[in-house]
């Protein structure tokens, strides 16, 4: 079973809607969402998440957040749905695929999982979370190949995402390209200086992990 520390896309300026003072509306519901969903409260983050979707039916985050208390209340079936009505309104919601794909992967059905990871890096050929979420799969897989391909891709996809390079780097270290992920290391530090991970990793030269969680989703506007 493959386990997932969710995030949920987090307002700015969050704020509760019953501190307003005024009549909610869909913005002030899922800030309330993310308020109770940071408290692990995942049925009334489901009810405000709701009320912001029902408000905004067309909003690809509000989609995403519903499913993602869909998700960590372990109802699989409902939060793919939602996973698949925020991909539709904008594809280019990148995390979106990547929970999606567990999901699937948690209802064991091993073949949607990698096509919808396969999907998310058509679909953002922009964008570096993508392509190594899917080589993170690839890898757990046991296919090695394919993942540098995609870590490979990650990077060439956004040659300014931190995280790409770091990946990359501890892949390369793994299988003994330790010259060339050093490079990518340094480069993960030149990108994110305060990266945590990527410090360690240079000192350390610490072993990759599989199932880092996913990357920060993007900011409500």
């Amino acid at each position: 079973m493959t386990h997932l520390r969710l995030t949920v896309l987090a307002l700015a300026a969050a704020g509760l809607a019953f501190l307003t003072g005024c009549a909610p509306n869909a913005q002030q519901y899922n800030n309330d969402g993310v308020y109770y969903f940071q408290l692990q409260q995942y049925d009334k983050a489901l009810g405000a998440f709701q009320e912001a979707a029902e408000m905004e039916p067309t909003n690809s985050n509000y989609q995403y957040n519903v499913a993602s208390a869909y998700q960590a209340l372990g109802q699989l079936d409902r939060a793919t749905l939602h996973y698949n009505a925020a991909i539709r309104l904008h594809p280019g919601l990148a995390n979106a695929y990547k929970n999606l794909a567990i999901c699937y992967q948690n209802q064991g059905r091993e073949e949607l999982a990698e096509e919808t990871y396969q999907r998310g890096c058509k679909d953002s050929p922009l964008a570096a979370p993508p392509c190594y979420n899917y080589a993170l799969y690839l890898l757990d897989k046991g296919d090695t190949g394919k993942a540098e391909v995609y870590f490979r891709k990650a990077v060439a996809a956004d040659p300014n995402d931190s995280q790409a390079h770091y990946l990359l780097a501890e892949f390369l270290i793994r299988e003994g390209k330790r010259q060339e992920g050093m490079e990518h290391y340094r480069r993960s530090l030149e990108l994110k200086p305060l990266n945590p991970e990527g410090v360690a990793s240079v000192r350390e030269l610490a072993p990759i992990e599989p199932n880092l969680p996913p990357p920060k989703p993007e900011t409500v506007k």
